[in-house]
């Protein structure tokens, strides 16, 4: 299966020849943004995906002092929401 163009990453120096192409092999590529290992394994996708959300949720920190507890509520539904899709 080869994906086009993917996300690469780690890539591994050694060239395949593939219908007169140049292909490179990786440790994972990112196809429809979901990454996948060499051995099909989303691990690589989990840790990017929980950093991600970590990061949000840290962003959040900062405007709590200066609005009120429903807003803050608020603000936390729509940004898990956003994490969801």
């Amino acid at each position: 299966m080869l994906i086009y163009p993917p996300v690469v990453a780690t890539s591994i120096r050694t060239p395949i020849l593939v219908a007169g192409e140049d292909v490179y092999r990786v440790s994972f590529v990112r196809d429809l943004g979901i990454f996948i290992e060499t051995d099909l394994g989303v691990a690589t996708h989990v840790r990017r995906t929980v950093s991600h959300c970590f990061a949000a949720l840290r962003q959040l920190r900062h405007p709590r002092r200066y609005v009120t507890d429903d807003c803050f509520r608020s603000l936390g539904h729509g940004v898990a929401h956003v994490l969801e899709t």
